[in-house]
């Protein structure tokens, strides 16, 4: 059986600075605390409300998602070089560390997200 566990604002698992290179085979969560943390995302879709209507896409389309910019909301970049802005609306999410265990990050801890390519 495997832990869940809801982030707390003080936990400390990796510092992200200035020129932290994020790893390539997994996935990454950048807190707005500052904090890194990388595993594999179980998000099986990104859902976008935008002005023009909703958006869905796929995490191997999704190269990452940066949330609450000023420009009107949280924007999700695509593999493509393309984007689109809008309210990813997920209240949390799941990620499995490589010892097996999963976190639980509630989505106002989040500052961005980055996929791995699937």
């Amino acid at each position: 059986m495997r832990a869940s566990r809801l982030i707390g604002i003080g936990l400390v698992v990796a510092a992200a600075g200035a020129g932290t290179t994020l790893p390539a085979s997994a996935d990454t969560v950048i807190l707005r605390n500052g904090d890194l943390v990388s595993g594999e995302l179980e998000v099986t879709e990104i859902q976008v409300a935008t002005q023009g209507g909703p958006v869905r896409a796929e995490p191997r389309d999704v190269a990452g998602v940066t949330f609450g910019m000023l420009s009107g909301g949280d924007h999700v970049k695509f593999r493509t070089g393309s984007g689109v802005t809008g309210l990813v609306d997920q209240p949390a999410y799941t990620l499995r560390l490589p010892s097996g265990q999963t976190l639980v990050i509630g989505r106002a801890q989040v500052l961005q997200l980055f996929f791995a390519p699937r």
